[in-house]
């Protein structure tokens, strides 16, 4: 059985140091679904990697909405 999520939320460090490390996630990111979307934010590790920016196109690359000093609002 499939449990339909309303919202995803990743909350950071999807790296620890290497922005090579993201990529063996991003099959499964792809995989990620909810009614009002899905969203993350940067960790500090993802900011060590040395190219935060890089991590950002690849997450929406994989579907995954970006927060960035930005925010959205969910309405239900």
């Amino acid at each position: 059985m499939q449990m339909q999520m309303s919202v995803i939320l990743l909350a950071g460090d999807m790296a620890t140091s290497l922005g090579e490390e993201l990529s063996h996630c991003l099959p499964a990111f792809r995989q990620l679904q909810a009614g009002h979307g899905v969203y993350a934010v940067l960790g500090n590790h993802d900011h060590y990697t040395g190219d935060p920016g890089r991590l950002c196109r690849e997450m929406e690359d994989a579907g995954i909405v970006m927060l960035q000093n930005s925010h959205t609002v969910l309405e239900r």
